[in-house]
Parts: structure tokens; sequence; C-alpha cells
């Protein structure tokens, strides 16, 4: 009755860092071997909360939500929360949409799942988006809001 069950998992609990207590991970459990369940990784979020405290008045939220497929197979549907210094034009938030699209579909088709994930866990793609994105408009904050695994591949 285990098999098809959806499980989710602090980062805490799983050995990551206690101060990234909001990021949930998601595992659906595939079948058993030798009397213990396997689980896969089925995605990842950031709680609602954490969101709603990070964004605040005369700043700009930008959403960069992409499709993207890994190097072993796996398509992932990422969406990005960027926070801008100020509030800004359009214009200059599809500038900084752009960069963070290209940064992620890039990183994630060089890389495998097991890379993708622990990067973005330990804040990796954040900075390297924030880094990015900080040429065309300063970046205040950014952070991976949810990872959604679309197909699965090879494991």
């Amino acid at each position: 009755s285990l098999v098809g069950r959806n499980l989710q998992v602090s980062l805490v609990e799983v050995g990551g860092d206690p101060n990234r207590y909001y990021v949930k991970l998601k595992f659906r459990i595939g079948g058993l071997e030798d009397g213990r369940a396997v689980a896969r990784f089925n995605g990842m979020n950031v709680m609602t909360e954490r969101i709603y405290r990070i964004v605040r008045k005369r700043t700009s939220r930008v959403e960069a939500v992409v499709d993207v497929e890994t190097k072993d197979g796996w398509l992932l549907h990422v969406k990005t929360l960027i926070i801008l210094n100020k509030v800004s034009n359009v214009e200059i938030q599809k500038k900084v949409r752009a960069k963070a699209l290209e940064f992620l579909k890039d990183f994630a088709s060089k890389s495998s799942l097991k890379d993708f994930v622990s990067t973005a866990t330990e804040e990796l793609i954040q900075k390297n988006i924030k880094k990015f994105g900080s040429k065309v408009y300063p970046i205040r904050f950014c952070d991976i809001a949810k990872i959604e695994v679309i197909k699965a591949g090879k494991e």
C-alpha cells in the first residue's frame, strides 16, 4: 500500500542547512526492495510564509518559470522568485527574467538531477542568478520557489 504515495520532508531532516528550514522536498515511493521502500525525487518547494515575508513594498517581484531538461533526461518545471531593489519598469523585469531563464536552461542542460537539486538546496543556483541578473538591475533576493518533476529520466 506504500507504492505510489508521496512524502514531504523538510530539508533539515534530510541533512541540509538548518537555516533553510522552509524548504520542503517531495519524494514518491516507487517500489519495495528487501522490505524497504524506495523513493525518488518528485519536487521541491519553499513554504509560502517565507515568500510572503520576503516580498515587501517598493520592490518589484519577478517570477521566472521555465521547463528545463537535465543531462540525464529529467524534465523539470522550475519557478524562480526574484525581488528587485526598487520598483522597476516592465522592460527591466523582462531583461532580468530573460537572464534568469537563460542561466537555468544552460545550467540544467549541463548537470544531472542530483547535481541540480543539490546546488538548488545549497543556494548556489540562486547566487549565480543574482550575480548575472544584477548586471541588468540590482537584485535584492533570489530563490527557487518550486521544482516539479514533469518527466522522470533514467535513474
